[in-house]
């Protein structure tokens, strides 16, 4: 009976997982995020699959946008203005107490080697305050 209760509980969990990605998080921005600051990530991302930005950001964050340079081996540096409000200043994403996190796909082409990615917050700030980590998930999202 426990085996069988245990098979069940098991399969549930699995069955309601957010899927198969791999996650690459950045180091805590709590204290601010200087504008000389990169995110770092090396990241593979297989065929098939696609890269996804997680910002994670507090329910008290200043603005309605977030500008991001993103910078990739053999391309030009990226300039990206990610909405984290929508028209109404409602939050874009998922919010639970004073934490929301907004996911962001990303323009970059598969590739079987590892890629460095650098981003950098490229706002007016020269100290971005209210951002807690820039993750990196790669996977195939396009099953949800």
């Amino acid at each position: 009976m426990k085996k069988s209760l245990f098979f069940f509980f098991a399969i549930v969990f699995f069955a309601c997982s957010e899927g198969d990605y791999e996650r690459y998080d950045s180091a805590d921005l709590s204290g601010g995020w200087r504008y000389e600051q990169s995110v770092s990530h090396q990241i593979t991302i297989p065929a098939g699959q696609s890269a996804q930005l997680e910002i994670d950001h507090s329910a008290d964050y200043a603005y309605e946008n977030i500008y991001l340079q993103i910078n990739t081996p053999n391309r030009d540096a990226q300039t990206l203005s990610i909405p984290l409000a929508d028209d109404q200043g409602y939050w874009i994403g998922s919010c639970s107490g004073d934490r929301c996190q907004r996911v962001y796909p990303l323009e970059i082409t598969d590739s079987d080697q590892p890629i460095n990615i650098s981003i950098q917050q490229y706002s007016r700030d020269s100290i971005l305050m209210g951002i807690h980590k820039v993750n990196l998930l790669v996977g195939d999202f396009s099953k949800k």
